[in-house]
């Protein structure tokens, strides 16, 4: 029986899939015993972990998740003095984190990029009024102190998990961008909680009308995916009168797709529970995922929650590709044609759209659960 520390930089969705889902599966195999501190919330809204070296006395192994700062460093040092294995999970490529996302607030290092920060509405005329060039100062002033964060951050991510014991990741992309500065690499794959999706299924949220729907759910950083797709999607819109585009999390995006706005169901963000509810209201999921080195790192999760759900997927070769053929639950896409192509199939098509579902659900359960490669972090961590 090993003592683990869970020890994440918050919470969320990398926090549970990448710590909590699968130190509860080494709990239910009756090989871990794991401790969850609770977070200390912090007045910008997040959290963190706050815990000292006697704290941990005695544990074998503490986990820490994608934390840059120096303090978690220091902690990370005094327990290898102690004799504790350190954990350092990171499920980003945090050297190509596109401008146009909001994570590159987290590790962008460019100023000049920093779109959230940058009004690219104000313009600067020579011999322009005081206040309009003192609000271009001020957010010019803004985006420099963002990157400032932003570098301190990518080096102290770097900082902290070279000095880990062990560096685990979800993708083998990110285990090469990483090998460099730990020789300690290991992938271990997201996996799926079943249990997590009966209440869902049981229970998806109520719809008021027979269309199809075609789903996407994720948050902010995504606007370059659904870009990708807003042709085909409206086109697809326009043939099928019966289909609607089902967007959550996301509610900005509803500026890709004005000219179907009559066919649109907006969600705004919300709990994981609801999330999931509607996710299991879905007939069609959407998978796009532009080609970039950065979604080249990430991971199949949107794939397995549809198969969890046994919805089908249309998706891009990048990030989805392998799975989806794995899997048989769905589609690749890689032009636009091919988007509408598949698309169309789907939502004209029940007993294909079943047939899918079933095949992704199936890989899921016989697969892609935690309870199944649950040895997989038990040998590492070993």
């Amino acid at each position: 029986m090993i003592r683990i520390a869970a020890l994440p930089g918050g919470h969320g969705a990398c926090a549970y899939y990448r710590v909590h889902a699968p130190l509860a599966a080494l709990v239910r195999a009756g090989v871990a015993e794991v401790w969850n501190p609770v977070l200390e919330e912090m007045p910008n809204g997040r959290s963190r972990c706050v815990v000292t070296a006697k704290q941990l006395e005695g544990f074998d192994v503490a986990v820490f998740q994608r934390q840059p700062e120096d303090p978690i460093s220091r902690l990370m040092q005094l327990l290898h003095d102690q004799g504790t294995l350190v954990v350092f999970d990171i499920d980003d490529d945090v050297y190509t984190v596109p401008a146009d996302s909001s994570a590159y607030g987290a590790y962008g290092r460019d100023w000049r990029k920093m779109g959230a920060y940058i009004d690219h509405n104000v313009e600067v005329k020579a011999g322009g009024d005081a206040p309009r060039v003192q609000k271009v100062n001020g957010v010019m002033d803004n985006a420099k102190k963002q990157a400032a964060r932003g570098r301190a951050n990518f080096s102290g991510i770097l900082q902290n998990l070279r000095q880990a014991d062990l560096v685990t990741v979800s993708t083998r992309r990110l285990r090469d961008v990483y090998s460099s500065h730990n020789d300690r690499v290991t992938v271990l794959r997201n996996q799926l909680e079943p249990r997590d999706w009966e209440h869902a299924l049981a229970n998806p949220i109520e719809r008021f009308d027979n269309n199809v729907w075609i789903g996407w759910a994720g948050s902010r950083t995504h606007w370059g995916d659904l870009s990708l797709i807003a042709k085909p999607v409206i086109q697809v819109l326009q043939r099928n009168p019966h289909a609607r585009l089902v967007i959550v999390g996301f509610p900005e995006a509803q500026k890709l797709f004005r000219s179907v706005a009559h066919q649109l169901i907006m969600y705004n963000w919300m709990s994981i529970t609801e999330y999931r509810r509607v996710v299991a209201a879905f007939d069609v999921v959407l998978a796009p995922s532009v080609k970039l080195d950065f979604n080249d790192a990430k991971s199949d999760i949107r794939v397995l929650e549809a198969a969890a759900c046994s919805r089908p997927v249309v998706a891009s070769e990048t990030t989805y590709g392998n799975t989806i053929r794995e899997s048989g639950c769905g589609f690749v896409a890689r032009t636009t044609q091919k988007w509408i192509k598949y698309l169309n199939r789907l939502v004209n098509d029940a007993p294909l759209r079943e047939v899918m579902g079933e095949a992704g659900n199936k890989y899921v359960l016989d697969r892609r659960t935690y309870d199944l490669n649950v040895w997989q972090w038990m040998e590492a961590y070993s």
